[in-house]
């Protein structure tokens, strides 16, 4: 539970008699639909507490924190995370994490010194600001929205003279809620966009840590922010924000008459400046600190910038891409990147010859919507039918890390262009059901295993465990098998057959599907766990052991 002694206390939840343990952080003892749940309270830290009920309270906490003394409820006892929801003013495209002023920007990496590795802490996300990338296409910007109904207010329609109109009912009915009422349709080649920076803070009169909004920049008219990122620069002192924007672009057929690298500096307070904006041909999909540059995926192009007074300075580029770069990750010295229709790609980026090559890609096609770097050499990745995959660089690149050392390489990148790089190595294949839009590697919970956990399209939200031992990976296969067999779809199709919609499932267990073990009737129980040489409360035990270790 924490580094700290554990304590124990007993109170009573939703009627029933329950447990809270204290310890560095305060966790709740309980049971739910026939489970014992331990969930962590999202709280400060607790010395001592007891059961607490008046008439305004009936099931409350009395505890003791520092040198006060407070009252506590519980709330939305059940849900595995503590949600905040914040309204925003057009569709998220990108969400990142802005440091603090004096710390590093981003993983460690091979530029950090020994005292930067040591201080760097990427958990510690409270001195953290998030900064939102928002878009609409067909859509107004704030302003020209807030002139449009102000020029509504004035029309007169007419009517009968004897007509008496409510003023005040009127104005109600003026500023109708966009998320019930809908909103203005611009047309084609109209945009709505902004950036919008939150950090946490104390909410008024509550002692709660919560996202208070501390800037937000309104884009020009018909100017959409599409992607952004935190960069190091060799030649600035700060780190920056850089965010790249389309003027007038139009979907079908794609058209993009002007776009821009525009270049923020923020203070202690996250108030973002303007420093200078780079023109560039085509929309930016993706960028990515490398190195103390800036790396861009500009439409077919992948490009290298550096910072500059007045703009920033192309350094590199590599033209040989199929469709277009839409993902982009750096781990230690190797790029890499996802194609809109061709999958994941590994680059190499040579610094003094400022060249770039390609490393390796995949054999099969993928519209990749989103990955994950989980290693120097693996990458986990999902695509846009509904399927997640792992994928590894062979062994046999690393004699290639050198790039051109002969100097016969021609710039074009011939190994790469006639399909003689090296593959990925495909390790799983699973599919989710649901297109997956962010992943992520990272823990839970304190003392937890490193999982990915990923959101849906739909609203859903999971996480991809790691195995550790191969009697774990024995058992919980045997324990699916049986499952298949007890519990058919709705719709009487295989559950493998699902899982392989379009590629067969490889080296993935179905967690949901052994989650209903506890489900079946205790005569099912019992013949599995025999079959399993186990008995059935020593499976309940083994699937509550594997939740523990993710929450």
């Amino acid at each position: 539970l924490g580094a700290r002694a554990v304590k124990l206390h007993s109170i009573n939840v939703q009627k029933q008699s329950a447990m809270l343990a204290l310890s560095a952080r305060p966790w709740l003892c309980y049971s739910q639909g026939g489970k014992c749940v331990n969930t962590p309270l999202s709280y400060d830290f607790l010395e001592f507490a007891s059961g607490f009920a008046s008439e305004q309270c009936p099931e409350g906490i009395v505890a003791v924190s520092g040198a006060t003394l407070r009252v506590l409820a519980l709330g939305a006892v059940g849900d595995s995370f503590n949600q905040q929801t914040i309204p925003l003013s057009f569709t998220p495209r990108k969400l990142i994490t802005l440091p603090p002023i004096g710390a590093p920007t981003g993983p460690i990496d091979v530029d950090m010194d020994a005292q930067q590795q040591a201080d760097f802490d990427p958990y510690d996300l409270q001195q953290h600001a998030v900064c939102v990338i928002e878009a609409d296409h067909n859509a107004y910007d704030e302003q020209t929205k807030k002139e449009i109904r102000e020029a509504l207010k004035g029309i007169d329609l007419g009517g009968d003279e004897d007509m008496e109109v409510d003023v005040k009912k009127e104005e109600e009915e003026a500023d109708l809620p966009e998320s019930e009422f809908g909103t203005f349709k611009a047309g084609e080649g109209k945009w709505g966009s902004c950036i919008r920076i939150m950090a946490w803070g104390k909410a008024p009169n509550s002692d709660k840590a919560e996202l208070q909004l501390k800037c937000k920049i309104d884009m020009d008219v018909d100017e959409a922010a599409l992607s952004a990122c935190v960069v190091q620069f060799d030649e600035a002192p700060i780190p920056l924000l850089v965010v790249g924007t389309t003027f007038g672009m139009t979907l079908r057929p794609r058209t993009v008459p002007r776009a821009s690298l525009k270049v923020y500096k923020y203070d202690e307070n996250f108030h973002l400046t303007l420093l200078h904006s780079t023109p560039i041909e085509d929309h930016p999909m993706s960028l990515c600190g490398y190195m103390g540059r800036l790396i861009a995926g500009i439409g077919p192009k992948l490009r290298v910038y550096s910072f500059g007074q007045r703009r920033l300075l192309r350094k590199g580029e590599y033209k040989n891409l199929p469709e277009g770069i839409n993902w982009l990750k750096v781990f230690q010295d190797r790029i890499f990147a996802a194609d809109l229709r061709e999958s994941i790609h590994v680059f190499k980026y040579n610094k003094a010859e400022s060249s770039l090559h390609v490393l390796a890609d995949d054999t099969c096609p993928r519209w990749v919507t989103t990955a994950c770097v989980l290693d120097r050499q693996t990458v986990m990745a999902a695509d846009k039918f509904d399927g997640v995959f792992l994928a590894r660089v062979p062994n046999d690149a690393k004699h290639d890390e050198v790039g051109d050392s002969s100097g016969l390489r021609v710039k074009g990148d011939t190994a790469y262009l006639t399909g003689k790089c090296h593959k990925l190595e495909h390790l799983a294949q699973f599919h989710v059901g649901e297109i997956i839009t962010g992943m992520h590697k990272t823990v839970l919970s304190n003392g937890g295993s490193e999982v990915v956990v990923y959101g849906t399209v739909m609203g859903g939200v999971g996480a991809f465990f790691p195995f550790t031992s191969r009697e774990d990976v024995d058992f919980f296969q045997h324990l699916e098998m049986y499952m298949r067999a007890e519990k058919p779809p709705l719709c009487g199709r295989e559950h493998v057959m699902f899982r392989s919609y379009y590629w067969p499932v490889q080296n993935v267990i179905d967690g949901d599907l052994c989650e209903q073990y506890s489900t079946l009737p205790y005569e099912k129980q019992r013949q599995i766990a025999q079959d399993l040489d186990r008995s059935p409360a020593e499976i309940l035990k083994k699937l509550e052991e594997l939740r523990n270790r993710i929450l």
